[in-house]
């Protein structure tokens, strides 16, 4: 017993001297604020659709350990064995993907979740950290066709995608792979062609999907359509204030149907003011920042490529939710990292940032063998 105590501590003491503690501690923080916010934005939901006392708060403090979990587990393991494991990963999300075209339960008029034992999974969630290791295997691998089998992944990927339809996700996944192929040095004439034909494709859909148009529509003509939820939550920075109503005070949250997911955001702004909304907008762009960095400092070009796509995965829908908030941009249902409820969403999330720190652990293991 004392055998395993000592290796357990061992591992312990490993992990914690080779991690890096201020993002670490950055993450930790985000979800402490995330569990404060859900403790005040929970019970109105629940009471709205007749759901138990604290089933949300519960929920997400169950969500949040496990999210812990799968932090510090990537962060243990190899990347080379993560790497492997998304390979797998990515493989059987595809499969329940197909599977969910099929006979997926529509839910306000997309088939996006998956229902086991009670519990909602959205498997696409999973998909972004998955294609973005995978892919960047492929594009730094010595395989001649690299280029098109990449291509085939991310063409299967977002066509199931779109298929449920899941817009958002699908304009992330297709920047990121963009993204990818510029660092890893594709023939310039080559990504200007891909580059205008994804372009042609979004814009295509925005005017043929009418969920798409509409919102579209709403983000540059809110007079004449329905813009309640955007126009609420703007209200709810003018009633915060500076300092906020207090917690668990606000009144803006009782109108909003997604104030514990997508307007999140809003709540911190009414109860805790802007004081509190500067400061998570900090943390944030702390945490990318040093996404950036581990990033700037890479000179593999594997780490480097999935670090890039998890710093801007993170960082776009981080921004692009503040920006819908805001009214800054049309509403396109990404929740607030690390903030938001959905189990999901936090799990996916949190396989991100495992996964980073464990890439980064890579470039600090060469880096202390070249020093040795």
């Amino acid at each position: 017993m004392k055998v395993i105590d000592s290796s357990i501590r061992g591992l312990f003491n490993s992990w914690y001297r080779t991690v890096d503690k201020s993002f670490f501690f950055s993450i930790i923080f985000m979800l402490v604020c995330s569990l404060v916010l859900i403790s005040s934005a929970g019970p109105v939901i629940e009471k709205k659709i007749l759901l138990p006392q604290n089933y949300f708060i519960s929920r997400h403090l169950l969500y949040m350990l496990m999210s812990l979990c799968i932090i510090i587990l990537c962060s243990l393991i190899n990347y080379y064995v993560l790497t492997r494991m998304s390979f797998i990963g990515l493989f059987f999300v595809i499969c329940i993907l197909v599977y969910m075209f099929f006979f997926g339960i529509e839910v306000k008029g997309s088939k996006r979740w998956l229902y086991i034992f009670g519990a909602s999974i959205q498997p696409s969630e999973f998909a972004k950290p998955l294609f973005v290791i995978v892919t960047a295997y492929i594009l730094c691998s010595n395989i001649y066709y690299k280029y098109y089998i990449s291509f085939c992944i991310y063409f299967i990927l977002v066509t199931l995608l779109l298929l449920q339809p899941d817009f958002s996700m699908s304009i992330i996944l297709s920047i990121t792979w963009i993204l990818q192929l510029f660092l890893c040095g594709i023939n310039y004439l080559y990504f200007f062609i891909i580059g205008s034909i994804l372009l042609l494709i979004v814009f295509l859909c925005c005017y043929f999907t009418p969920y798409v148009r509409n919102r579209i529509y709403v983000f540059f003509d809110p007079l004449n359509h329905d813009n309640f939820q955007i126009s609420k939550s703007i209200q709810s920075f003018k009633i915060g204030k500076i300092t906020g109503v207090g917690p668990g005070e606000g009144i803006v949250k009782l109108l909003l149907p997604d104030c514990h997911t997508d307007f999140i955001f809003s709540v911190a702004a009414e109860e805790f003011g802007i004081i509190c909304c500067l400061l998570i907008l900090l943390v944030f762009g702390y945490i990318s920042a040093k996404m950036w960095y581990f990033t700037y400092k890479e000179s593999d070009m594997f780490r480097l490529l999935t670090i890039a796509g998890l710093f801007f995965q993170f960082s776009t829908q981080f921004l692009v939710n503040i920006g819908v908030v805001l009214n800054l941009l049309p509403t396109t249902g990404l929740s607030l990292p690390l903030l938001s409820y959905g189990g999901s969403s936090l799990l996916s999330i949190s396989f991100l940032l495992g996964s980073t720190i464990s890439f980064n652990k890579g470039r600090l293991a060469v880096k202390r063998i070249i020093v040795y």
